[in-house]
């Protein structure tokens, strides 16, 4: 069997996205994957939550 990606994410929102860049930055290949239409489409959602603050 080929190997094709070391891990395999569920959900492209920033956990999923900062777990794809740690990954890659130990130099392994992430399977990133999202069920909206874009990553982090699921903020999109929270609209009325202010995420970062300052």
């Amino acid at each position: 069997m080929n190997k094709i990606h070391d891990a395999i994410i569920i959900g492209a929102g920033p956990i999923g996205i900062t777990a794809a860049v740690q990954l890659l930055s130990r130099k392994l290949k992430p399977l990133v994957l999202e069920k909206g239409i874009s990553a982090g489409s699921a903020m999109l959602d929270w609209g009325h939550v202010r995420v970062f603050t300052l």
